[in-house]
């Protein structure tokens, strides 16, 4: 924890990833793309610092009761299933298999080359 990594959201009951295409410069489409991705990505980051009280020095950082009063904006207090994973796929290529996973975004092009 010293450089600021972490294991949160990698097995528990939320969003697992959220897969894109690897190569973000090959295209404008594939650049809006991608930072659709990213902010998918961080929309859907836990918000509880539950995961800290666990962590960090064996030191609590909140109590119980301010646990309880925390907001997760997108889940509230419920949760998706687990290993949840998120992708969007740019036609024709389906690199990041949209079958695989449980949400797909599908990158259509508008008229003037735009997401």
């Amino acid at each position: 924890h010293s450089i600021g990594l972490d294991s949160i959201a990698t097995a528990a009951d939320m969003n697992r990833n959220v897969l894109c295409t690897s190569n973000p410069i090959e295209s404008e489409l594939h650049q809006q793309a991608y930072e659709f991705a990213k902010k998918i990505s961080e929309h859907l980051l836990p918000r509880s610092r539950g995961y800290l009280d666990v962590w960090i020095d064996g030191k609590k950082i909140n109590s119980s009761e301010e646990l309880l009063k925390e907001d997760e904006p997108i889940l509230g207090n419920t949760f998706l299933p687990r290993k949840f994973k998120t992708a969007v796929a740019i036609p024709p290529l389906n690199d990041v298999d949209v079958y695989g996973n449980d949400l797909n975004f599908i990158a259509i092009q508008n008229e003037h080359g735009q997401l």
